[in-house]
């Protein structure tokens, strides 16, 4: 895991993310044109207790979106015949 330093929300943040995170929020900041810093600050903002956690689900929502799955509240079945990943 890679820990790197970020100011959110008036304070420095330590997070610590595997490089598979880190890169797929690179790639989403390139997307939206705008820094890591940009994007961390944002994400940070929205969720300022957990920051860590909150990039790993934006990268979640991030890759769901671009598959077009979409989760749902209910008790839902998985389909064996689809791939996920």
């Amino acid at each position: 895991m890679e820990n790197r330093i970020f100011f959110v929300e008036g304070r420095h943040v330590s997070i610590a993310l595997e490089e598979q995170f880190w890169d797929c929020l690179e790639d989403i900041a390139i997307e939206r044109d705008i820094s890591l810093r940009t994007l961390v600050r944002r994400v940070g903002q929205q969720h300022p207790f957990d920051v860590q956690s909150a990039l790993r689900l934006h990268v979640l929502e991030d890759v769901l979106r671009k598959t077009g799955i979409e989760l749902t509240t209910g008790l839902v079945t998985c389909d064996l015949d689809r791939k996920y990943h």
